[in-house]
């Protein structure tokens, strides 16, 4: 502030009276800043309304501050004020000081309070009770409407966080899905976790069949039938069968196949819905030999070459073959005609006719034989009458001889 002084004194040498003027000289703009006040986030964003404070100084002639936002009115300034909502703000103030000079600036309000928004997306076959029932592809994708995606990061199974790059294959098992997202002001969106059950392969069953087993896939003995199935990864639901035509049941038990063709039928289901292709099994069953007639046989025979016949059946696997064994001999295959025809030496024989099925069951029949050929034989060919001749001849022959013999004794 400056003082002047001044006073006049005309030729006649009459002095005027002092007169002082009293002014200020001011050539400086005021000195201003502002000052930003506010949760404070990553790379210049807040994370919440911000509180501006405008300061002006100026040390000689005084200073008025007016302000506005984001191109606005102009405001006086009479003290901090609050700037909220989503977004880049601008604070544009201006100083003046009594002398005129002035000074303006702007600040710049970012703010973001708001995470990402992530969505979680899987494309698969959906099965039963939460599964899938073909493998899964996991997506993911983020929005953020204020400072934008910084990162997003998946985990799976409990392993390490890695930034997501593309779609995630789900293979058979149960899975554990981890995702968390950031945004450029920090916000993060917290840590969620999704499980994920993919079961792509179906139930595997199979049966166990106990019991004697014979010829040509056939059993001797009933059948025991035991089913079982698993399923390494939803585990198996159901498992049912049925025998024939007859209705499907579930399984429980083992169960038994007497003698007869049957025909199982058996499937498993698993809790994700996967159906087993039904599995069929034919199981045969004879446990009864063949029916076996008595032999024909002539019992006694004067000829060396026999002839026997006979007859069988056999209800279930049917007969397969006969065979003979003599005097106890090894047996000899005769096909599959009731008949057979031997060359047999003098004397008693017993012959035995075994009859075997398809399934290896067995029926013997024996028989008992006597060869006789010899001429002289009263069981022989000619009934003994060769040997009687012979005995008259030689009572012939005896009597010729003993009158023959007297009649030399005469002489």
């Amino acid at each position: 502030m400056h003082v002047v002084e001044s006073y006049a004194t005309d030729v006649a040498g009459n002095p005027e009276g002092i007169s002082r003027v009293s002014f200020g000289v001011d050539t400086v703009a005021p000195a201003t800043g502002v000052t930003l006040s506010g949760p404070r986030g990553e790379n210049g964003w807040y994370l919440g309304p911000v509180t501006v404070a405008i300061r002006a100084e100026d040390a000689t002639s005084g200073v008025s501050i007016s302000y506005r936002l984001d191109d606005g009115p102009w405001s006086p300034y009479a003290g901090s004020f609050v700037v909220a909502g989503e977004g880049t703000h601008r604070v544009d103030y201006a100083a003046v000081d009594g002398a005129g000079n002035s000074e303006t600036g702007d600040a710049s309000v970012s703010i973001d309070s708001t995470p990402p928004l992530v969505v979680l997306e899987m494309s698969g076959i959906p099965g039963r009770e939460d599964w899938y029932v073909s493998d899964v592809l996991v997506s993911l994708r983020a929005e953020d409407g204020g400072s934008g995606l910084a990162r997003l990061e998946v985990r799976l199974d409990g392993g390490s966080w890695a930034e997501y790059a593309s779609a995630l294959p789900l293979t058979d098992g149960v899975h554990t899905v981890s995702y968390r997202a950031s945004d450029a002001a920090g916000n993060m969106a917290g840590s969620r976790t999704v499980i994920v059950s993919v079961d792509a392969t179906s139930p595997q069953s199979t049966a166990v069949l106990s019991g004697e087993r014979g010829d040509h896939g056939w059993y001797r003995t009933p059948v025991v039938v035991s089913l079982q199935a698993s399923d390494a990864t939803s585990g198996v639901d159901v498992l049912a069968y049925r025998v024939g035509t007859g209705t499907w049941r579930p399984y429980g038990d083992p169960f038994t196949l007497s003698s007869g063709v049957h025909t199982i039928q058996f499937t498993a289901t698993d809790k994700a819905g996967w159906l087993e292709p039904a599995q069929t099994l034919t199981v045969r069953v004879d446990e009864t030999p063949p029916a076996l007639a008595a032999v024909q046989t002539p019992g006694h025979s004067t000829s060396h070459d026999v002839t026997l016949t006979w007859s069988a059946s056999d209800s279930g696997s049917g007969v397969d073959r006969f065979e003979v064994a003599v005097d106890g001999g090894g047996w000899t295959r005769l096909g599959t005609e009731p008949t057979a025809r031997l060359h047999l030496a003098d004397g008693a024989h017993t012959v035995v006719i075994r009859a075997t099925d398809a399934a290896g069951n067995r029926a013997e029949s024996s028989v008992a034989i006597t060869i006789d050929t010899n001429m002289f034989s009263p069981g022989g060919p000619y009934g003994g009458a060769p040997t009687g001749v012979l005995l008259v001849a030689i009572i012939v022959l005896v009597s010729i001889a003993i009158a023959w013999s007297r009649r030399r004794q005469r002489r």
